[in-house]
């Protein structure tokens, strides 16, 4: 099979190894100033060369895909030969080869994993380590399966400050590369011998090409529709997959209906939301101790969580709020959309304050947050909102925000429309006019937290569905 490869930036960097046993003919690259140099020995061609090149098949490995395909197209290349990033194995299958992996042993030793690592092990798969919402979930699972006498070892796409959390609960941890994603789980031999796989969220979805049929998998999905756009996830790849003998579970009944879209096919969804440990020290009051009442964003920079939307409300709210109250924006993200959120920002009090670690952001919890803002366009059950609710803060969120209907219930907070900065700025508003009704709304938000999401109601959840996939697979 000579392939040819489309781009050799950031995405074929991380796929470089993957081709070593594939006969790599070429590349093309409309860098002019790359044609005519070699990338690993191999050439590099400006595409309209592709008509004089002896191949089979490409790959477009960049983020430009979609216009790449168009420039081929256009060359008179035929369609069916031209494959993306989620293709690859689909066309290259036993050529592919999954890249060298990290062992991060409970001893606090490094080393590269070796086959059939997780051997005897319960193996959740997650796409990251960091401090996102998904990745606490899990981090929460894996407590409880350790409760429950399950030997759990977690495998990550990349590495992050959670690695340190897990190991130091005497759990091992694999770190698989960005490739691994898209590569299934029978292809990538440290990855074989499991009890069961747990795969946590939507983006884990190629690992399910091909597995072994012996080994239980529980799916946990997070994900909001708009997840799915962002992720790039291709329902056609999603389609194809067999889930009648998977069990899926599903935060909140708006992960579950974004699935059932996407899949587009009958299959059955549960329902598994997380639980949390209670990280509340004591109960969050109102202070008086000078400190400006604190209204807080928090989550990563992106355009579904809608930090925008905060900033212009900010912008309508009267002179006696922004003097007397802090606004804070926590949560790690750079590049152009920060830059457009401080240009927006401009001559308001606003903080930027960046990512926080597992303990700060606690501390902040405790001691600084009077109100938690979600605005997001799209959210299935964002653990922020629960753990804001834990220490006893009530919460703003808009009505895309899968704990509105909570919040509405128990009257713990406010629900505003999506996108809707002024009514938005009239909810912070009240908040701060009404010091005496917040009180009273982060006392009943502490109860969501009891009555909803702790941990000994998750580990019952939790004890339920691996009973039902270990005995189904005896």
């Amino acid at each position: 099979m000579k392939i040819l490869i489309f781009g050799t930036g950031k995405i074929y960097q991380r796929f470089s190894e993957c081709f070593v046993r594939a006969n790599v003919v070429g590349f093309l690259d409309n860098d002019s100033s790359k044609q005519g140099q070699c990338l690993n020995g191999i050439k590099i061609y400006s595409p309209d060369s592709v008509l004089f090149i002896d191949y089979q098949q490409i790959y477009l490995l960049s983020a430009k895909a979609d216009e790449m395909r168009k420039q081929l197209v256009d060359l008179g290349v035929d369609e069916h030969c031209i494959f993306e990033v989620h293709e690859l194995y689909k066309g290259l299958r036993d050529l592919l080869t999954p890249p060298k992996c990290w062992m991060y042993c409970i001893d606090g030793t490094k080393r590269y994993a070796r086959k059939k690592e997780a051997t005897g092990h319960l193996l959740l798969l997650t796409p990251n380590l960091n401090l996102n919402g998904a990745e606490v979930a899990l981090c929460q699972l894996v407590r409880v399966l350790l409760i429950l006498g399950y030997r759990p070892m977690v495998a990550s796409l990349t590495d992050g400050d959670l690695r340190g959390e897990l190991v130091g609960m005497g759990v091992p941890v694999l770190i698989l590369g960005l490739a691994a994603h898209d590569i299934p789980l029978a292809r990538q031999d440290c990855l074989g011998g499991a009890q069961a796989y747990i795969l946590n969220t939507i983006e884990m979805y190629l690992l399910l090409q091909e597995r072994d049929q012996n080994i239980p998998v529980l799916w946990w999905l997070h994900d909001s529709d708009m997840v799915y756009r962002e992720m790039r996830i291709h329902d056609e790849s999603l389609m194809h997959l067999d889930v009648d003998n998977i069990r899926i579970e599903a935060v909140s009944n708006v992960a579950r209906e974004a699935f059932i879209e996407h899949y587009a096919k009958e299959c059955r969804v549960g329902i598994m939301p997380y639980g949390l440990e209670n990280w509340a020290k004591k109960k969050n009051t109102m202070r008086h101790d000078g400190k400006k009442m604190t209204f807080c964003v928090s989550g990563g920079l992106t355009k579904r969580k809608a930090q925008g939307d905060f900033i212009a409300a900010v912008a309508l709210l009267p002179d006696k709020i922004l003097d007397t109250c802090r606004f804070v924006l926590i949560g790690q993200g750079g590049g152009e959309l920060l830059t457009e959120l401080k240009a927006q920002a401009k001559n308001l009090p606003i903080e930027f304050l960046g990512e926080f670690s597992r303990n700060d952001m606690l501390r902040f919890y405790e001691e600084d947050l009077d109100v938690l803002v979600c605005p997001s366009l799209s959210d299935t059950l964002p653990i922020v909102t629960v753990e804001a609710m834990m220490f006893g803060c009530p919460v703003i969120a808009s009505e895309a925000v899968g704990t509105s209907t909570l919040l509405i219930e128990y009257q713990a907070g406010m629900v505003v429309p999506v996108g809707d900065a002024d009514k938005l700025a009239s909810a912070m508003l009240w908040m701060f006019e009404h010091p005496e009704e917040r009180t009273k709304m982060g006392t009943a938000a502490k109860k969501i937290y009891s009555d909803m999401f702790s941990l000994s109601d998750f580990k019952k959840r939790v004890e339920e569905v691996m009973q039902a996939i270990l005995c189904k697979h005896e």
